[in-house]
């Protein structure tokens, strides 16, 4: 998809408009006039060769680059010329994004860089929440916003000991969600310590919020219960963004170093299954 502002289309054609006056304005010219017309129709077929190249109008940008020298050499010649470059912008359908959701088209900064580093696989799936919210596609940026939940509830599955007789991608969230609650009982079993502390505190926190997006997102859109409007995209986009703020200071994607509550680096558990399968595709429906 080619990301361009709406002024490069305004200048295109302003820019066909100048040419097109070509052989109205040397009509009755002195030479020198005429030569002087002739710098400005080149000057036009200049930039509408270089605006043609941005915009990827390649047949117009060909026949454009041609024609360059010698120059049309009568207004019908030049009418063809510019036809080609109407003809071609008809053929292209343009995606306007209003100015309040354009950062969020293919955005990269809105996630923080600890949470990239922390968690790759679900920063892609948070950018295409992002880029379907900017187009406007509300309920698809849920999904993806909910398939980025679903990697970090597989690391907190794995960092509080959680395993499957199966690999962990095919367990459901209940299933995940019920065995990190019950690691966390056995967790506040555990003598008092600061340690056990912050992990109670940490672990229950973000069970908590799991179950909560389960029970009001994740099976709501993953089981077309439920159509979203712009305001609710907004608000599981911000809300799933903070939570991955929080949680990646000490979670990590399965199979990356988790760093621990003391700040050493740790190589969470895997469950005791054959090798994890092949990473999710960016943008993939299911």
């Amino acid at each position: 998809m080619i990301r361009v502002h709406i002024d490069k289309y305004l200048e295109l054609g302003q820019r066909m408009a100048s040419a097109r006056v070509h052989w109205t304005v040397i009509e009755d010219q002195s030479k020198d006039k005429i030569d002087e017309y002739n710098a400005m129709l080149k000057d036009d077929l200049n930039d509408l060769l270089s605006l043609c190249r941005e915009l990827n109008l390649t047949t117009s940008e060909i026949l454009i680059a041609r024609r360059m020298k010698p120059l049309p050499k009568s207004e019908d010649e030049l009418d063809v010329l510019l036809d080609v470059v109407d003809t071609e912008l008809k053929s292209r359908l343009v995606l306007f994004i209003p100015p309040h959701r354009a950062e969020y088209y293919e955005a990269n900064a809105i996630v923080s860089t600890m949470v990239k580093d922390a968690f790759p696989e679900a920063s892609s799936e948070i950018r295409s929440a992002d880029t379907c919210f900017a187009t406007a596609l509300y309920t698809a940026s849920v999904f993806h916003s909910m398939r980025a939940a679903e990697i970090e509830l597989r690391s907190l599955a794995e960092a509080t000991g959680v395993t499957f007789p199966f690999p962990i991608e095919l367990a459901d969230w209940q299933n995940q969600i019920e065995k990190v609650e019950a690691e966390i009982k056995k967790l506040s079993a555990l003598p008092k310590s600061v340690k056990k502390d912050e992990d109670l505190s940490f672990y229950s926190e973000a069970a908590t919020h799991f179950r909560y997006f389960k029970d009001a997102w994740r099976i709501r859109v993953s089981h077309a219960r439920e159509t979203y409007e712009e305001g609710q995209a907004f608000s599981v986009l911000n809300h799933v963004r903070e939570f991955f703020d929080v949680r990646a200071k000490r979670l990590k994607e399965p199979g990356l170093p988790a760093v621990t509550p003391s700040g050493t680096a740790t190589m969470q558990r895997r469950s005791r299954t054959k090798p994890r399968s092949a990473n999710l595709t960016r943008r993939k429906s299911s």
